[in-house]
């Protein structure tokens, strides 16, 4: 009676790793899902336009995260009042470190972008 008991718990601890490697290939996990929604088809890791790059954290409440989108790479101060866009940055321009800082909303700056 022990054996069909253990064997049902291997058999279920099997399905549950495989669940698990199956959504991981589809993309869940680690924030990412490679589903395009609008499009209905999957993503390429190269074909995805928002990345986010870094993120510290300042105190309990507010945070500074690098995203990317494109090209363009955006700074921003995150808090729970408020989020404030400190620069932007032209990636093909890095290299050269042209930033130019702002401190527009950070949902106009993507609304134009």
């Amino acid at each position: 009676d022990y054996i069909s008991y253990f064997l049902a718990l291997i058999f279920i601890i099997l399905l549950i790793v495989s669940v698990a490697m199956f959504a991981r290939r589809l993309g869940f996990g680690h924030g990412q899902l490679k589903i395009s929604l609008q499009k209905g088809r999957f993503l390429k890791p190269q074909d995805k336009r928002l990345l986010i790059n870094e993120v510290m954290a300042l105190d309990q409440k507010r945070r500074i995260v690098i995203i990317q989108k494109d090209q363009q790479e955006y700074c921003l101060l995150l808090g729970t009042n408020n989020d404030i866009l400190l620069s932007t940055g032209d990636m093909t321009m890095m290299n050269n470190t042209q930033t130019k800082n702002t401190h527009a909303n950070f949902s106009d700056v993507m609304k134009n972008s």
